[in-house]
């Protein structure tokens, strides 16, 4: 066995390849793009807020 019939054998099929019995349609999915972004920005968001409050404050 050669290298490159080694990888040929790992090679993932592309979507289009998939058949129904696959299990896995991405047709009509909802589209999570844009809520997990914001979901991150709010993370990010909090976790600034949480080091300017919390741990750059200044000890009293």
């Amino acid at each position: 066995m050669t290298l490159g019939q080694g990888l040929d054998a790992a090679r993932i099929p592309p979507v289009e390849a998939l058949t129904p019995l696959s299990g896995l349609d991405f047709g009509n999915g909802l589209n999570l793009g844009p809520i997990l972004l914001l979901i991150d920005l709010v993370g990010i968001g909090l976790l600034v807020y949480v080091v300017r409050t919390r741990w750059l404050a200044p000890e009293a």
